[in-house]
């Protein structure tokens, strides 16, 4: 029998140490509910963290560089407020358009296309300009934040012409997912 050393343990652990934290609060969270572990509740978790993996797949890309993007959150919160006023305010898109689903294809390219231009503009102030990535996004995050506020009025903006679409269902699984 091969027995493990104090450094082998220890390198498990760090290499697997999160997997573990993890799997000890799933049955904590099991043990304490016993709905934590329906289907329809692990759908909720992950149409719920959906976004947050959205952003996660472009920051790979940052940090496999060794970038740091610290916008990302206020990039997504300037588009869903810009989104949101387009379609309230009939900018662009008005409720025949919706209707239709072009409203849709509308918005959501005027959406890639708003993150896109900020995440470029990120990348030449970085890369162009040779100003850290840090201070960049900082920067960038700071008045994108200030700037929804300011179209927003700090106030919650709904896009109910996109409740349609981001309810419905592609078969079993929410479109917020899929």
């Amino acid at each position: 029998e091969r027995k493990l050393g104090g450094n082998q343990v220890k390198s498990v652990i760090a290499r697997l140490g999160v997997f573990i934290v993890f799997g000890v609060i799933i049955v904590l969270f099991a043990v304490g509910n016993e709905r934590f572990l329906t289907p329809d509740n692990i759908l909720l978790i992950i149409q719920q963290a959906s976004p947050m993996g959205i952003a996660v797949i472009g920051m790979v890309f940052v940090m496999v560089v060794a970038g740091i993007d610290i916008s990302v959150g206020s990039n997504m919160y300037f588009t869903a407020v810009l989104v949101a006023m387009m379609i309230n305010n009939s900018v662009l898109v008005n409720d025949e358009m919706m209707k239709t689903g072009i409203g849709y294809i509308v918005v959501y390219l005027v959406a890639i296309a708003v993150g896109i231009g900020i995440g470029l503009l990120n990348g030449v102030l970085v890369a162009k300009f040779k100003i850290l990535p840090f201070i960049v996004t900082l920067s960038v995050g700071s008045i994108l934040r200030g700037l929804g506020y300011m179209m927003s009025g700090s106030l919650v903006q709904e896009a109910s012409a996109l409740s349609s679409f981001s309810n419905s269902r592609l078969g079993m699984i929410p479109n917020q997912i899929g």
